[in-house]
């Protein structure tokens, strides 16, 4: 065993333990345990002063808890005191039970408002679900409603379109037709006038032939055409 200073164990604590093995060993009570033996124990080679006075501090508490006797209490004094604990643990009873009704009380009116309101969220939930549904249904009724609108908006366009491509296609015809009358008209006065005037008509004629000699006879067969086809084209006869 490695032999320590006494300083190294100061501690009350430790020598009061060292001092209750030590008579545990032994068998014997308090005041035959003596300090080297307790100093042998915790391995202190030359016990100081301190540590002779911590021995006997706890010889000194030791004994007095071993002192104590037994004190003869009558007869009467033990059935008041038994009473006496019989009722106080009757009102500590009732007190806790009334302390946990009290407590119970309150723990279910707060579970009950909690309830309450977990019940006016979920009607303030469903209500807005259902006013959401409502918004949703009325957007694809207007929707329906707009496609069905571009549906026959595309049609009357389709229509317009062509009316337009039908009515251009008359007004170039009625321009060319126009054209085929006026060119009979110049032709036709042109004849006339070579009668009065040869000298002149050799001139008129001459023109007529090189510029519009050609045009004029793909004039009026696209005249006669455009009449055949569309009858609502009015048309004068060419004078004679």
């Amino acid at each position: 065993m490695i032999m320590k200073d006494s300083d190294d164990w100061f501690r009350q604590k430790a020598v009061d333990q060292a001092a209750d093995e030590t008579a545990a060993e032994r068998g014997c009570g308090p005041e035959e345990v003596k300090p080297y033996q307790v100093a042998k124990k915790l391995g202190i080679e030359k016990p100081g002063g301190d540590f002779y006075e911590k021995v006997y501090d706890w010889r000194r508490r030791r004994q007095a808890e071993t002192s104590v006797t037994g004190i003869e209490v009558p007869v009467e004094a033990s059935v008041a005191f038994r009473a006496a604990l019989d009722q106080f643990s009757n009102d500590a009873m009732v007190e806790f039970a009334r302390t946990v009704r009290a407590v119970g009380g309150t723990i279910d009116q707060a579970a009950s408002l909690r309830v309450a309101a977990a019940e006016r969220s979920r009607d303030g939930s469903e209500a807005e679900r259902m006013d959401l549904l409502g918004l949703c249904r009325q957007v694809e009724a207007e929707r329906d409603a707009a496609l069905v609108q571009v549906a026959e908006l595309t049609r009357e366009l389709t229509d317009v379109r062509r009316q337009v491509d039908l009515l251009t296609g008359r007004l170039q015809q009625r321009a060319i037709d126009a054209a085929a009358m006026l060119a009979g008209r110049q032709l036709a006065s042109e004849t006339s006038e070579s009668h009065v005037e040869p000298d002149a008509a050799d001139v008129t004629a001459s023109a007529a032939g090189e510029t519009q000699g050609p045009q004029t006879e793909m004039a009026l067969p696209m005249a006669a055409a455009a009449t055949a086809d569309d009858p609502s084209v009015a048309t004068e006869p060419a004078p004679s």
